[in-house]
């Protein structure tokens, strides 16, 4: 039996209800469980959780709780993080998808029972001195910022917040805001230009996820219009959306995908862009270690399914810091 862990909790997440709660008080002692309710309490349980050495920690929250902890962690003083399993208990769960059984409880049973030794190494891109799994430039985050204001809007009504607070909430922001700007600014003619910089000491353009080309330090790999620019060592966004499907085939690198297709089109190869099978001219891969992006305007920047502002120039580098997550499946 494996008792020494934590289990630390976002207490605002819409999962992380009053049952899940008694759920987890049943199988973990109180003393081990941390709810967090704002940024300053994250950070002073990350301290919390280093002054008692756990070898094991477990998030629950969704992607954002999981990043929140791990930045948290490092700024308390390690390097080494702890184990971490990722309850699914966030609304994208792009994390938990490729470590947990889906079910929180079961997962905790597994490892007070039994413990595992099955683990997935995860990757980090670092940015502006933040570590994150995934993040992106243009319509992703600008999706996500209509998301945020339809769920601070409609998503109050009792009516409307169960399905706003979900996948649904995010299709309403595209076809209800993000896509008629979009058109809009088609319509007037102000496209996003990307310049991309190689800053490490090899990079690599992708076809179907094979390298073809090598770029050395100080080549721009590639400079034109960008509808969205997409990083990570993760393939999903969450829901099982494979937006970056080679992220995870080259340790030491990370996947930068630049995508020049209309918002339109996009929306006519949902299906394919889902699943990560789509290929095209229009979308154009590369494994790096270190870039820096520049944009004609600034734009929209998300990482971990967090809205982060407006950048028009960002330098992304792999993180020296690595994740060790349990599996559970």
């Amino acid at each position: 039996m494996h008792e020494n862990f934590a289990v630390a909790l976002n207490a605002n997440a819409r999962r992380v209800s009053d049952d899940v709660r008694r759920k987890i008080e049943r199988l973990v002692s109180p003393r081990d469980i941390f709810y967090s309710h704002s940024v300053d309490e994250s950070r002073d349980i990350a301290r919390e959780l280093v002054s008692r050495k756990y070898p094991v920690v477990f998030t629950g929250g969704g992607d954002g709780t999981f990043v929140r902890f791990v930045n948290d962690y490092v700024a308390a003083g390690p390097n080494q993080v702890p184990g971490v399993g990722v309850l699914h208990l966030g609304t994208g769960n792009a994390v938990a998808s490729i470590v947990s059984s889906g079910n929180f409880e079961c997962d905790l049973r597994s490892y007070l029972h039994s413990g595992t030794r099955d683990t997935q190494a995860l990757q980090l891109v670092e940015a502006e001195g933040a570590r994150f799994p995934f993040g992106g430039l243009g319509w992703d985050a600008e999706i996500l910022n209509d998301y945020n204001r339809i769920k601070h809007t409609i998503g109050r009504h009792p009516l409307f917040k169960p399905v706003v607070q979900n996948v649904g909430g995010y299709f309403a922001a595209l076809f209800g805001r993000t896509l008629p700007r979009r058109v809009s600014n088609l319509v007037s003619g102000q496209p996003i230009e990307v310049r991309v910089t190689n800053l490490g000491s090899e990079a690599h353009v992708l076809h179907h996820g094979e390298p073809v080309k090598a770029y050395g330090p100080g080549e721009v790999l590639y400079e034109g219009p960008s509808n969205i620019t997409l990083f990570g060592t993760l393939p999903y966004y969450g829901h099982g959306f494979t937006v970056l499907p080679y992220s995870m085939a080259r340790p030491g690198f990370f996947q930068l995908r630049v995508v020049t297709m209309s918002l339109l089109k996009a929306v006519t190869r949902l299906r394919s862009l889902w699943s990560g099978s789509y290929h095209g001219a229009d979308s154009l891969d590369w494994h790096v270690s270190h870039v820096r992006l520049e944009f004609s305007r600034p734009v929209d920047f998300q990482y971990a399914g967090d809205a982060q502002g407006l950048r028009q120039t960002l330098e992304l580098r792999v993180s020296p810091v690595k994740v060790s997550l349990l599996r559970f499946i």
